[in-house]
């Protein structure tokens, strides 16, 4: 019995923890962005590279959008750098489709 209790204790705090480091990197990275701290922006992304799932490829690609995309934007270039490293089978599709999408765009041919 207090195997059972100690197993799904365990489980409890391994989902916690997965959720709560799962809005973490989001939030840090929209901060980073916003106060165009370029360390904050390689954490964040970092996490979400380590994260590598749909999540982490919606919350990076998701931003592009309100990133400069100038050839000098650190920050555009980390958060492309962080969606090219992320290797889960499910997001390697989505990102050739957000390639193929954006094909005659900068974010296609820099990604």
């Amino acid at each position: 019995m207090k195997k059972i209790f100690l197993i799904s204790g365990l489980a409890l705090m391994v989902y916690l923890c997965v959720f709560l480091i799962g809005a973490k990197p989001s939030q840090d990275l929209q901060k980073g962005i916003q106060e165009k701290d370029i360390k904050k922006v390689k954490s964040a992304v970092g996490e979400l590279i380590l994260q590598n799932d749909e999540k982490a490829f919606s919350i990076l690609s998701g931003i592009l959008n309100s990133v400069d995309s100038t050839a000098s934007s650190d920050i555009y270039w980390e958060i492309l750098s962080g969606i090219a490293r992320l290797t889960n089978k499910e997001v390697i599709p989505k990102t050739t489709q957000l390639i193929l999408n954006n094909k005659e765009k900068s974010l296609g041919k820099d990604l």
